[in-house]
C-alpha cells in the first residue's frame, strides 16, 4: 500500500502500512516523526520512501518474527505535539526525524519514553553512551577520521585550510576533524568559524588563498556551500576544496554549476555505486525517481528495526536498544544494502565514498572504510 506523498504533509498520516490478509500475530507497529513540510521537506520525503519500500519488502516477506510491520506517520515541523502522539500506544520504536534540529526537538520525550529512536540526523553530539538513539549512515566521529586519513594517504595534503559554519551543524564535526588532522600528521594551516549571513565569502575565500594550504575542508550547510563554491570560483581560488555530506549532495552540484568542478567529498551515500545497484534499481522501479541520501537513511532504518527485532527474538520495546548496540547486519538482510554495524553509542560504521565532481556529477574516486 502506498502512502500518498506531499497531500498528507500536514499532520498524522493515519495509514498503517502492511500486506493484506489475515495473521495469527498482531502487527508490529512503529512510528516515524519525519519533516513533511518546510526547508527540510524534500528530504524528510525521501526518507518516507526509502522506509515505505522497506516496508513493503519485509511484509512481503513475512515480516519481522511473524509479524506485519504497521507504521504511522507525523509531520515534525507540527512541533513536540506531533512527536507526543507518535509515542502514544504500543508503539515497538520511533523512526526520524531525518534533521539534527528536529531531533534535538524530539530528544526528551524520546528519553522519558525509553523508547528507541532511529534518526537520520548527523550532528556530532546526537548520540551517546548508553544512550537510545541510533545512525542510519556514519556520523561525524566516523566519517572525519576516515577524511584525515583520505587527505594524508590519497591528496598528499600537509597543511590544510578548515571553513566551517559556527552553528550546532558545524561545530561538532569540526572539533573532531581539527583533532583527526593532527592525529594523522597534518596541520591546520588556518582555521575559518564563520555564521552564515549576507556579507557572504569574500574575505574567507580570500584567506585560504594567502594561507595557501594543500586543501582546505568547507564544512557548511548545503545553502552555505553554493555561495562559498561561488565565491571561491569568482575569486579564482586555486587551493583544492574538500567536503563531507554537503559539498556535493546532489542539491549542491544543481545550483553551484561549474564552481562545482573538481571538489572532493565524502558521501555516505552515492546512488550510482555498484555496491548499492540492487536497492537503487529496486527504489527507481517504485518511486520513478532516484534516490538520495534521505532515501536511503530510511530503507536502513526500517532495516535496523527489523534485524533487532530479530537478534532480540522477541517484541519487547524495553530490550530493544540492548539488541542494537554492537549488532551487525550484512548486505541482502532486509532493509540493508550494505554491511553495517552500530557501537554502544549508536554509531553507524558502514562504508563511505569519496567523490569527485565533473560536469555535475559525483564520481565514485574510493570506497572508506573504518575509522581511519
Amino acid at each position: 500500500m502506498s502512502i500518498a506523498r506531499r497531500s498528507l504533509a500536514a499532520g498524522l498520516l493515519a495509514a498503517p502500512l502492511f500486506a493484506r490478509g489475515a495473521r495469527a500475530l498482531p502487527p508490529l507497529i512503529f512510528s516515524q516523526v519525519v519533516e513533511l513540510s518546510g526547508p527540510a521537506a524534500r528530504a524528510g520525503d525521501s526518507w518516507r520512501n526509502g522506509v515505505e519500500l522497506a516496508v513493503q519488502e519485509i511484509n512481503a516477506a513475512g515480516g519481522v518474527l511473524g509479524r506485519l510491520l504497521q507504521m504511522y506517520t507525523f509531520n515534525s515541523n507540527n512541533g513536540r505535539g506531533a512527536v507526543q502522539r507518535a509515542l502514544e500506544g504500543d508503539v515497538f520504536a520511533l523512526l526520524g526525524p531525518v534533521t539534527s534540529e528536529s531531533a534535538r526537538m524530539a530528544a526528551p520525550l524520546v528519553r522519558a519514553a525509553q523508547i528507541v529512536n532511529i534518526v537520520g540526523a548527523d550532528a556530532a553530539d546526537l548520540t551517546a553512551p548508553d544512550g537510545r538513539l541510533f545512525r542510519t549512515a556514519p556520523g561525524p566521529a566516523v566519517c572525519m577520521p576516515r577524511l584525515a586519513a583520505w587527505l594524508r594517504d590519497d591528496m598528499k595534503a600537509r597543511r590544510v585550510s578548515l571553513v566551517w559554519s559556527n552553528t550546532e551543524f558545524g561545530r561538532g564535526g569540526r572539533d573532531i576533524l581539527a583533532r583527526e588532522l593532527p592525529a594523522h600528521g597534518l596541520e591546520v594551516a588556518s582555521d575559518h568559524a564563520v555564521v552564515p549571513g549576507p556579507a557572504g565569502y569574500g574575505a574567507e575565500v580570500a584567506a585560504v588563498a594567502k594561507a595557501a594550504p594543500d586543501a582546505a575542508v568547507v564544512y557548511l550547510p548545503e545553502a552555505e556551500c553554493v555561495h562559498f563554491l561561488h565565491e571561491a570560483a569568482r575569486q579564482a581560488l586555486r587551493t583544492p576544496l574538500v567536503g563531507d555530506t554537503t559539498l556535493a549532495a546532489p542539491r549542491v552540484l544543481a545550483q553551484a554549476g561549474t564552481a562545482a568542478e573538481g571538489v572532493r567529498c565524502q558521501l555516505g551515500f552515492v546512488a550510482e555505486a555498484p555496491e548499492v545497484a540492487g536497492f537503487r534499481g529496486r527504489y527507481v522501479a517504485m518511486f520513478k525517481e532516484e534516490p538520495d541520501a534521505a532515501a536511503a537513511k530510511g530503507y536502513t532504518a526500517v532495516g535496523l528495526l527489523a534485524g533487532g527485532a530479530t537478534a532480540l527474538g522477541r517484541v519487547d520495546r524495553a530490550a530493544l536498544a540492548d539488541a542494537l548496540r554492537g549488532l551487525t547486519l550484512h548486505a541482502g538482510a532486509p532493509g540493508i544494502f550494505l554491511d553495517a554495524s552500530w557501537d554502544a553509542t549508536g554509531e553507524m560504521e558502514r562504508a563511505t565514498f569519496m567523490v569527485e565532481v565533473h560536469d555535475g556529477r559525483a564520481a565514485v574516486l574510493r570506497t572508506l572504510s573504518g575509522r581511519g
